[in-house]
């Protein structure tokens, strides 16, 4: 049984127009149907891609490449780390 999937969003999800495709918005809000979460996985911070969060009604995000991991239901941040240069 699967129980999430987890996605990358630019190029992936968000087409060359920084916006989704009423296809893609289609699969994510099934998947969500059938009681499968969705989790987005982005190089972005979490500000950047609010608005796709919300558009497809995310359960967890995976910001920052990892910097930061948030329910997006609770608004807990499960981890945040500053990684230092």
């Amino acid at each position: 049984m699967i129980r999430l999937v987890a996605s990358d969003i630019d190029g992936t999800i968000i087409g060359e127009k920084n916006s989704l495709t009423p296809k893609n918005l289609k699969a994510v809000h099934d998947m969500k149907a059938s009681h499968i979460n969705f989790a987005i996985c982005t190089g972005k911070p979490y500000a950047m891609v609010k608005k796709f969060c919300k558009e497809l009604q995310a359960g967890y995000g995976i910001f920052g490449n990892g910097n930061q991991i948030i329910d997006l239901q609770s608004r807990k941040r499960n981890f945040s780390k500053n990684f230092n240069r």
